[in-house]
């Protein structure tokens, strides 16, 4: 087994609690609005623990679901149809789905397997084509270190970033126009708190920062002391914050400080098949 592949086995890795934060439940509910109304069976491709599909079928009890991950370990939580198999290489006929979704999976994908994998969600979709990726990440600003080996690599494992442009030509050689396009989990930043954080940044001395990730994909080593939640939300100007938090002084100055919208953390797309 590959580091990379253990990374996504590890018992801890698809808990209950697995996105199960403010900012993806969210996200998850603004993508099965996304799922066309004449949608009658769609393949969730890359479905984790299961997440998405299940909400799903909260929403929906005619529609046919049915999921495929490569990880057992986080099928052993999915409620629905479902068989084993890799992004690139689906086990199905041409068109066998109304709808694919993919979701929060391409930005994980090798160049390797990146455009097969993409055919092969259009390979399989007879209508419809649900995406969800980050929006504009800053993937060095993610990056971890390993204090064995000293690689560095994404803590998420993401290796691409998707913008509008991105999103729009995504499937365009397969056959697919992009319809429909929604921006999720928006958020209010302070102004000037950029500038801000460069200041302290440069100010404050430097603090090696923890390895943030179960494995290093290189060496293969691992933290000594046990991470129960291996997969860590950025809490970033992207994702929603609890406000609520903290008092005096500093909580009464960020009430009034000048805010200002920022893009979401989430870029949700739907495609249909050209006619």
């Amino acid at each position: 087994m590959s580091f990379e592949k253990e990374y996504y086995e590890s018992p801890n890795f698809w808990g209950d609690n697995m996105v199960d934060d403010v900012s993806n439940r969210i996200r998850i509910e603004e993508t099965v609005n996304m799922v066309p109304d004449d949608c009658n069976s769609i393949l969730d491709v890359g479905c984790g623990n299961g997440r998405f599909v299940h909400k799903l079928r909260e929403s929906n009890l005619k529609i046919q679901i049915t999921a495929t991950d490569r990880s057992l370990e986080a099928m052993q939580y999915v409620n629905v149809d479902k068989f084993e198999a890799t992004i690139d290489n689906l086990p199905v006929s041409d068109n066998s789905y109304d709808c694919v979704s993919c979701l929060e999976v391409i930005e994980h994908l090798h160049d390797t397997n990146y455009q097969q994998s993409l055919n092969e969600i259009a390979r399989v979709a007879k209508n419809y084509i649900l995406i969800g990726v980050p929006y504009n990440e800053n993937l060095k600003a993610a990056q971890t270190e390993c204090p064995k080996c000293l690689s560095k690599f994404n803590r998420d494992l993401h290796m691409r970033s998707y913008n509008d442009e991105t999103m729009e030509k995504l499937f365009k050689s397969n056959g697919f126009s992009l319809v429909k396009e929604i921006n999720v989990v928006k958020s209010d930043k302070l102004k000037g708190i950029d500038f801000i954080s460069k200041v302290k940044a440069i100010l404050k001395p430097k603090i090696e920062k923890e390895f943030d990730s179960p494995i290093c994909l290189i060496c293969g080593y691992k933290p000594k002391k046990e991470q129960k939640e291996l997969v860590k939300i950025e809490q970033s100007n992207h994702i929603i914050k609890n406000n609520n938090v903290g008092g005096g002084v500093k909580s009464f100055i960020k009430n009034i400080w000048p805010k200002q919208k920022v893009d979401g953390y989430w870029i949700i797309a739907l495609y249909k098949k050209d006619t």
